[in-house]
């Protein structure tokens, strides 16, 4: 059974999604992300990368990579 708790992977896939959603932004509007994007990036992606890695999870327990 998964256990949630902050991983490696999960800090990892935190970061590069919030690389790519300041990318994102930089290329549309030509300036950095504002504070308040900053702060409302990670508090969206949490809900949405935690169900992602617990998925990582399993997929790699059913391999048997992972022990």
């Amino acid at each position: 059974m998964f256990r949630p708790q902050f991983s490696t992977a999960l800090i990892v896939m935190w970061f590069a999604a919030g690389a790519v959603f300041g990318g994102i932004w930089y290329l549309a509007t030509g300036h950095l992300p504002p504070l308040w994007a900053r702060i409302a990036a990670p508090i969206v992606l949490f809900p949405v990368l935690t169900p992602l890695e617990a998925a990582l999870a399993r997929r790699d327990k059913r391999r048997g990579t992972v022990s």
